[in-house]
């Protein structure tokens, strides 16, 4: 788990996360379909009657993070309201995200992925062009959720900026490229005969390579030498069927081609 040794965040304060005081030890997301559902839903926890205290609310929609993130998260104490209980302190972080928001959130992590940027995990020390990219991006997506109004003129300088990031990035190209690998259907064929997947994907190139094996101390040793090349990252996937591939790695398997075209659509004429 990179939270428990994450780098600075802001290149000064502390950011070691022991176990004692992480939040998010135990966790799960909700994803609704727009803002009204989102505030509608966290109104009614907020009115719920539960044996867990709440301990802390981040509401990133008033006040989106330094990248760009947006939605709601909401730390309980399990059990706080009980006397006595096995589980009584358990922290759980319950993450409220529109659909929107949730694309945002996850492509982030699949540049972070293809790239090695640490985007999400460390943005003060990231590639800045990155970071701006996806600043602009949350933009466009939260006034289309209504969590913000973009003017003709600020909806005319993002489009500018992005459109020049984009060229610079290749950063459409990219997402592009990392979304054929996955719409492959060899992939589907293999999964019968094979429990374990490891991925090379070459931030170079952005070409993504799929080796598929029975034995696990093989996949072992294949994935430890993708790490130890600088120019690949590696993922490594233990699944009964490559069909669970998507929903065992959500994060990183998802359809980008969506967020490029919602790119598309908002630096068009018609946004």
């Amino acid at each position: 788990m990179d939270k428990l040794s994450r780098a600075t965040l802001d290149g000064e304060k502390d950011n070691s996360i022991s176990i004692v005081r992480m939040q998010d030890i135990g966790g799960c997301r909700v994803i609704v379909e727009n803002r009204e559902q989102l505030v509608s839903l966290n109104n009614s926890l907020n009115n719920s009657r539960t044996v867990h205290s709440i301990k802390k609310i981040n509401d990133y929609t008033v006040h989106k993070k330094t990248t760009g993130y947006r939605g709601i998260h909401r730390v309980y104490q399990c059990y706080g309201n009980e006397e006595y209980h096995d589980w009584k302190g358990f922290l759980i972080e319950v993450q409220l995200r529109t659909k929107l928001q949730h694309l945002w959130a996850t492509t982030i992590e699949v540049v972070d992925l293809c790239e090695g940027k640490s985007l999400k995990t460390n943005p003060f020390n990231a590639d800045k062009d990155w970071i701006e990219f996806f600043q602009i991006m949350s933009d466009f997506l939260a006034d289309d959720d209504g969590f913000c109004y973009l003017d003709r003129i600020a909806k005319e300088e993002h489009k500018k900026r992005i459109l020049e990031l984009d060229k610079k990035l290749t950063a459409t190209d990219k997402l592009l490229s990392f979304n054929r690998v996955f719409s492959d259907d060899n992939l589907m064929k293999e999964h019968a005969k094979h429990r374990y997947v490891v991925l090379a994907i070459d931030m170079m190139t952005t070409t993504v390579a799929c080796t598929f094996f029975t034995n696990k101390e093989s996949a072992l040793d294949v994935y430890s030498q993708i790490e130890d090349e600088t120019r690949y990252n590696g993922l490594f996937v233990e699944i009964d069927d490559i069909k669970n591939l998507q929903k065992a790695y959500p994060n990183y398997i998802i359809d980008t081609s969506f967020f490029v075209r919602k790119f598309e659509y908002y630096t068009s004429r018609l946004y």
